[in-house]
């Protein structure tokens, strides 16, 4: 038997198209602020290596992260939920509120170790049986929290 029981809806969050692409805008935008502030003071070949270099770093961030596999979320019908993270060590926690979109769910997570965290869920990473399971196991575990 492991940490964590095998009973309960498993809810695997993948990362979301509409994420990757906001990812990699955000890659150039920095980029193009390293040029636009070290290229007047310090000249083209100064913002060059700059840049570069703040590429080079968000790129091995990217390729950590993307090592990491996905998130999984276990859900327990007592209010229960288990996070498997690239770590291998189960979180069991509680949701503590919950925020829906149309095609984003932001799912507030309270840790019995004292950690909370936010986890976003997008329509496009998650198929939709998933999506609907995790929106109202949240509602009903979050109303119950709040109460």
């Amino acid at each position: 038997m492991g940490l964590v029981p095998s009973a309960g809806v498993r809810v695997r969050l993948v990362r979301s198209v509409r994420l990757q692409w906001l990812q990699a805008g955000f890659m150039l935008a920095a980029i193009g602020a390293a040029w636009l502030i070290i290229a007047p003071r310090l000249g083209a070949l100064a913002a060059g290596c700059g840049a570069a270099a703040i590429a080079a770093w968000l790129a091995w961030r990217a390729g950590i992260d993307s090592q990491r596999g996905p998130d999984c979320l276990i859900l327990h019908e007592d209010g229960q939920v288990y996070r498997l993270a690239g770590t291998g060590l189960p979180r069991v926690g509680r949701p503590a509120g919950l925020l829906q979109w149309p095609g984003l769910l932001a799912l507030d997570l309270q840790y019995d170790d004292g950690g909370a965290e936010t986890v976003l869920a997008l329509s496009d990473g998650l198929e939709a049986p998933a999506f609907r399971t995790l929106a109202a196991w949240g509602r009903r575990h979050a109303q119950r929290g709040l109460a």
